[in-house]
């Protein structure tokens, strides 16, 4: 490939210290094209990927829940397909000479490793290319940690509406509506690797509805989380969508997790979702 100087570089940031600042070479611009924690953060922390203090990437990744992390071995090839088309589709961050990546968490935790590729200024690659800190396009990873109390003995589908993005971001889907000037792209649904979500508290059931509308369970036939996210990785459970779904300024997608409870009172059930998600700002 014409100007790239390193195919694969894999860097181990160490965020126990404090936010890592690294700035890329006079000449150079990275793209960021994975990253995966080795030493996981705090639950009920977040760590981010900053470029020149912009929030590129933020998640969660706890035992409970991360999204880093790949894949377990699966045989089935159509759900193999699923994994392949969704790296195909994943928009890298990139950061251009003398932009600063900053790698951090939100209590001092976690180890990351980076995956990058290095290529040289002349190869056409820029800020303004998708995954740059002044493009129109970006992945992101939209999350929420919802803690919502259970009634004795009762099912109860709970509405994801509390957002754990990283601060000033786009609240979506987690209670609002698309911002204007603006379109996501959905790519996946992320949910906690657990169906265990608190004592006596059983997770059995998981829809997605875009206006309405059901997009990943026949109408009023809720589905399980095996059934609806059959893609098991290390520390989260995944559906990946068989092509983009876009959602439109001003539309809504709404979450639900149906809990059940076996338990003789009242206990908090902790719900741990997240969409990967392609952001386009339409000016």
């Amino acid at each position: 490939m014409k100007g790239l100087v390193s195919a694969s570089v894999r860097r181990s940031v160490d965020m126990t210290g404090g936010a890592v600042n690294i700035t890329v070479p006079a000449g150079q611009i990275w793209e960021i094209f994975a990253h995966n924690l080795t030493t996981l953060v705090t639950a009920a922390a977040r760590w981010s990927i900053e470029v020149d203090g912009k929030s590129m990437y933020w998640s969660q990744g706890c035992a409970n829940f991360d999204p880093s992390l790949g894949m377990l071995a699966n045989l089935n090839p159509g759900l193999m397909e699923d994994v392949n088309r969704f790296g195909a589709e994943r928009i890298p961050v990139l950061a251009a000479e003398g932009q600063v990546i900053t790698v951090w968490s939100t209590d001092n935790s976690g180890v990351v490793v980076l995956s990058y590729r290095i290529h040289t200024l002349n190869n056409g690659l820029s800020r303004i290319s998708d995954g740059g800190t002044e493009s129109k396009k970006r992945l992101i990873f939209s999350n929420s940690l919802q803690v919502t109390s259970v009634a004795l003995g009762a099912t109860v589908d709970i509405l994801i509406n509390t957002n754990f993005n990283a601060p000033g971001e786009t609240v979506f889907p987690w209670g609002g509506n698309v911002p204007p000037q603006r379109v996501y792209k959905i790519l996946a649904l992320v949910i906690g690797v657990t169906n265990t979500v608190g004592t006596n508290l059983t997770r059995n059931g998981i829809r997605l509805l875009h206006e309405g509308r059901e997009l990943l369970t026949p109408g009023g036939l809720v589905q399980t989380p095996a059934n609806v996210c059959p893609h098991v990785g290390v520390g989260a459970l995944f559906h990946f969508l068989p092509e983009p779904y876009e959602v439109n300024s001003f539309e809504q997608v709404t979450v639900y997790n149906r809990v059940t409870s076996t338990d003789a009172g009242a206990q908090d059930a902790t719900l741990y979702n997240g969409l990967f998600m392609i952001e386009e700002f339409l000016s």
